[in-house]
């Protein structure tokens, strides 16, 4: 089932940069139809090299923006000899390892592939676990860099970002078009007409671009969540560590800095969904649905 689930990642990846290539494509010949061809292949190389170098960079930067620290096996020895065990299990190369400070127990995995991966864990976490509690959720996180689920998540966050950026930005530019003032009544007019014209553009772009982007997102999101979890109890053979690792945050509040907005999609705790609307817009799985699968799957009593 792993090596499926890796096949059909990978598979994965493929379909969502086709879509989000016809995405762009289709925003491009929108944005030429209006302002011209020139203007149209300017706006499609530009977010292909932004997207680019947003890809490469990706991991860096949500690290930076979370406040993560990376560490260095002197640091945490005992985190990193856990780490290291885990990946020979997972027959993965040793990631880079960052701590952040916080009481939100909480951790993440990120990274264009298993060779240039990260994995963050917060002080709350530390805090809050047991060992083998603590083993069960960095298996969950590796079985995410295993299974190339943070690649596909890498790329879809990097597009997504591009087109709220792209649509974000242009609204942002027709308001100061609005408040731009002149004597000559002409030349106000024609600066309403093109804040006008980048305000539509503003709204189609946000309105159309980043709901498909989170669509896309949420058709591959969850089912990863439990195979993540799945994964990870056959690294470490222990299925009641996830399970009481889950159970700890059924009443956790902490929030992540910065409320959580930043790489909300690839945090193991995303607090427990309160309502079934809330759930069927939500990247996760609730919790009781995690341990439930995790008490069938393996027949543990509780």
């Amino acid at each position: 089932m792993l090596y499926q689930q890796i096949s059909a990642n990978k598979r994965n990846t493929i379909i969502v940069l086709f879509l989000f290539a016809v995405l762009m494509v289709l925003l491009a010949s929108f944005l030429g139809y209006i302002f011209g061809v020139k203007f149209a292949l300017w706006f499609f190389t530009s977010s292909v090299i932004y997207a680019t170098i947003s890809y490469f960079y990706a991991a860096n930067v949500l690290m930076q923006i979370n406040d993560a620290n990376e560490l260095h096996p002197a640091d945490y020895p005992q985190l990193f000899s856990m780490v290291e065990e885990l990946c020979i299990a997972a027959a993965l190369p040793m990631p880079r390892v960052y701590l952040i400070q916080t009481a939100c127990p909480n951790a993440f995995a990120t990274g264009r592939n298993p060779q240039h991966a990260s994995i963050a864990v917060t002080t709350g976490l530390l805090q809050m676990m047991e060992n083998d509690e603590l083993q069960a959720v960095i298996g969950h996180e590796l079985a995410h860099i295993k299974n190339y689920d943070t690649q596909v998540t890498t790329i879809i966050s990097v597009l997504a970002g591009l087109i709220s950026s792209l649509g974000l930005g242009a609204l942002y530019f027709a308001f100061s078009f609005f408040r731009t003032r002149f004597n000559n009544f002409y030349f106000q007019i024609i600066f309403y007409l093109i804040g006008a014209v980048i305000l539509f553009i503003g709204l189609v772009i946000t309105c159309i671009g980043i709901p498909i982007s989170k669509i896309l997102y949420f058709m591959l999101s969850r089912q990863r969540e439990y195979l993540a979890d799945a994964s990870s109890v056959n690294f470490t053979r222990n299925p009641d560590g996830m399970i009481r690792a889950l159970q700890k945050l059924r009443g956790d509040k902490h929030v992540m800095p910065r409320g959580g907005a930043l790489g909300h999609e690839l945090y193991f705790n995303v607090g427990q969904v309160g309502s079934w609307f809330s759930n069927l817009f939500s990247t996760h799985p609730t919790l009781d649905s995690r341990i439930s699968r995790l008490l069938d799957s393996f027949s543990v009593k509780h």
